[in-house]
């Protein structure tokens, strides 16, 4: 899961400051600065709908190679990979800029002149072996553990934990987040005026755990309770309510005032974070008002970790005059667990003029999603990005068969943890295909990453698979591109995540196992902010999947109603659409935004198919009880499922005038679910058994788990391409036939007849 940086020591304040040696390996050369251009201008443009990466104003594949040049070990294998990436065309660079000097000044507090020679010598490497090299520099917003700062800082700027353990510097510290932004500006002055200035092409801003700013240790012990957390959560009250008669009511406590507010305490057993125990009841949501403090929490943790991110790409963009990008980990919706992560403000994020590019590991959730047969997902909303005009940037960490696990790995990145390698070239290949596959048709871009300075890409078969088969796909879809349009899309509310007061259970199982499922149903999805189908960003699609649509402001939801009241397509709904409304639970929201009569009956979860989903089970598959759980009471409905403790109808479908809506009352549902209700609900279904597939109408991509043949279903008037050749159609049935090995991945054009 998300977090990948080793831990190198247990002291808090060492670890704070502390990043792994740089130095150790590094040749001690002269600069080595190739004649570039004279100016480098790197952008997102967006061209036809559709985020493209320039350079100087041409568009370029957002392919990238990161090596971890700040680990001790394995700095050998950064020449042979820094090789085969420029001999097979790739140019782009990443890696842990780090040992830059931040500001600091001598007793009579005059700045010391910087010394820039550690930093330099990282491009100095690459630069060695690549003389076109460009650099996506990524920056943590911590200090070197040589900075002097320290000896300043207080240790109340330290996180401060429930058990009374401390952490990194506190989100929350205005000492150091000042410093950081005075010392990065110069920086970024520095090098952009700099010899090295026309080879860097942005600035990837890290914060908090392992730079992906979810908040450091919030899974493992719950909230920052430190001094300069709770005053900013203190002002944010203040902020959100102006008075504390509004702070009372909504709280329903009389003595709640601003200056004595605290963060929430937690109940016993709540962290580390887990799933449900045997026997306990899992409860979704905050009981408010009691729980309010949870939900403000929370509230402020995401607007605070929002703040920090825009400033930092302010100050980058005004340091670079608007002419580089910036990038930072962001919106990990689909992963992170918990109302209090900090990335549920992606709206806002997304709307920001300063940020080019968002980014996210593939997803880790759960591990063998990564290996054959898996989704691969991205971690966010990887279409809202795209419809924003911001590029998204899946990083692909892949444990390869050429890592040395006996020898290089390291205790930290446990197979338990991060995941098994592949076991073979084969393996390794057909994984970035069907990786590379995921990010082209969603307008995407990649870094492969050797995390660990393995060698893990070390291999000319690999970049000779990309440079000859993806390539020039990625170059020709980047000559005249389009937006991606999919039959389905799956809406998704960060706002809702505020509300749920269960952390583990009802995100992964209702939202990132629905979005590896989907991309298992054989159909085209789409992954959109609810705020974006309610605003008109996400495209016009034949089926709209709800997946957590749990709360809707007041000024939301009439738009929400009257934008399904006109349309002809088909609405799917998931579990407990709109029943919070800002003051509370209502079941007459439910009703009145779905047109299905609910009524609210805990019990377990879990159901069994009728009509059009005879023969079908799905939902959460435990003796678990479930508050709140919903039962349709609707003579109008067609019940297609039931619940597997009582029988009661869990499932419907309502048919008025050209619209079909479904509701389904579980929170994991099954490809073969989706699929059907896809398919009923208009969208085309490319194969049948799991596959996963991703096509944009123009490439169609096929990888699957299983070895034997493979039915491929066309829409009508289209021929699939391999290779320069069309390949047989059946008239009758109009599928195509493939064989496939296990763990394949397979490439195809579409072609249309005239």
């Amino acid at each position: 899961m998300p977090g990948k940086t080793p831990m190198l020591t247990n002291d808090p304040l060492i670890r704070m400051r502390s990043v792994p040696a740089v130095a150790v390996l590094i040749a001690m050369t002269a600069p080595i600065i190739c004649a570039m251009e004279v100016k480098m201008i790197a952008r997102v443009e967006t061209i036809n709908q559709t985020p493209v990466l320039t350079l100087n104003g041409k568009p370029h594949p957002a392919m990238i190679f990161f090596f971890n040049s700040s680990m001790n070990i394995g700095q050998e294998n950064l020449r042979p990979q820094v090789e085969m990436a420029r001999s097979h065309g790739v140019h782009l660079y990443s890696m842990p800029f780090v040992n830059w000097p931040w500001l600091e000044y001598d007793k009579e507090m005059k700045p010391v002149p910087p010394d820039y020679t550690e930093s330099t010598r990282i491009l100095d490497r690459y630069l060695e072996v690549d003389p076109e090299a460009l650099f996506l520099l990524r920056i943590w917003s911590t200090p070197p553990h040589s900075w002097k700062g320290w000896e300043q800082l207080s240790r109340a700027e330290l996180a401060l934990y429930d058990d009374g353990s401390t952490g990194m510097a506190s989100l929350a510290s205005e000492p150091l987040w000042k410093a950081f932004l005075e010392s990065f500006q110069r920086m970024v002055e520095h090098f952009e005026a700099s010899p090295y200035g026309p080879h860097i092409i942005g600035y990837h801003i890290g914060g908090q755990n392992s730079t992906e700013w979810f908040c450091d240790m919030y899974r493992e012990k719950g909230p920052d309770y430190s001094a300069p957390n709770q005053t900013g959560f203190r002002r944010w009250l203040e902020k959100q309510y102006r008075t504390e008669n509004a702070l009372q009511s909504s709280w329903g406590d009389p003595d709640a005032a601003f200056q004595t507010a605290q963060i929430p305490k937690f109940e016993k057993g709540r962290f580390p974070v887990r799933g449900i125990q045997k026997d306990e009841t899992l409860v979704s949501f905050y009981l408010l008002p009691h729980d309010r403090p949870w939900v403000d929490y929370s509230r402020y943790i995401s607007e605070l970790v929002t703040d920090r991110i825009m400033d930092a790409a302010g100050v980058s963009r005004k340091a670079t005059q608007g002419n580089k990008l910036t990038a930072f980990f962001f919106g990990y919706l689909f992963d992170l667990p918990g109302s209090m992560s900090g990335h549920w403000e992606l709206e806002r994020i997304l709307n920001c003029p300063d940020i080019d590019i968002l980014c996210a590991p593939y997803s880790y959730l759960p591990l063998e999603e990564r290996l054959s047969g898996g989704s691969s997902g991205a971690m966010s909303l990887i279409d809202s990005v795209a419809a924003h005009g911001k590029l998204w940037i899946n990083e692909d960490d892949m444990r390869t068969h050429l890592i040395d696990k006996e020898k290089e790995l390291p205790v930290w990145l446990s197979e338990e943890g991060f995941g098994k390698q592949t076991s073979s070239l084969s393996e390794t290949i057909n994984l970035l295909k069907r990786n590379l596959g995921f990010v082209q048709t969603h307008r995407g871009g990649t870094w492969w990453m050797d995390l660990i300075a393995a060698g893990s890409f070390a291999d000319d078969a690999i970049w000779g698979a990309l440079k000859t088969e993806i390539l020039p796909k990625w170059e020709k879809r980047l000559s005249n591109p389009a937006p991606y349009q999919p039959d389905v899309a799956i809406l998704v509310d960060p706002m809702s995540r505020y509300l749920c007061k269960n952390d583990w259970d009802l995100s992964f199982h209702g939202l990132t196992l629905l979005r590896n499922n989907a991309m298992k149903s054989g159909a085209s999805v789409g992954f959109y902010l609810l705020s974006d189908f309610i605003n008109g960003i996400a495209p016009e699609c034949p089926v709209y999947l709800f997946a957590n649509a749990f709360w809707l402001s007041d000024s939301y939801y009439p738009v929400l109603q009257s934008r399904i009241k006109n349309s002809k397509s088909a609405f799917i709904w998931l579990y407990a659409p709109g029943f919070m409304p800002p003051d509370g639970i209502s079941l007459e929201r439910m009703r009145s935004l779905t047109g299905f009569n609910l009524v609210q009956n805990e019990g377990i979860m879990g159901s069994l198919g009728k009509g059009l989903l005879e023969g079908l089970s799905w939902g959460w598959p435990t003796s678990n009880r479930v508050s709140p759980r919903f039962v349709l009471e609707d003579s109008r409905a067609e019940t297609l499922g039931v619940y597997r403790d009582c029988r009661l109808p869990s499932s419907g479908m309502v048919h008025t005038g050209q619209q079909s809506s479904f509701f389904l009352g579980d929170f994991e549902i099954s490809p073969d679910v989706l699929r059907r209700l896809f398919r009923a609900g208009g969208a085309h279904i490319w194969t049948e058994g799991g596959e996963v597939v991703h096509t944009d109408r123009d490439n169609l991509i096929i990888h699957s788990g299983n070895a034997g043949s493979i039915p491929v279903s066309l829409p009508a008037g289209t021929l699939l391409v391999r290779n320069g050749e069309g390949l047989k159609t059946d008239p009758a049935s109009g599928k195509v036939e493939i064989t496939s090995k296990a763990g394949e991945t397979h490439w195809f054009e579409i072609s249309r007849s005239n």
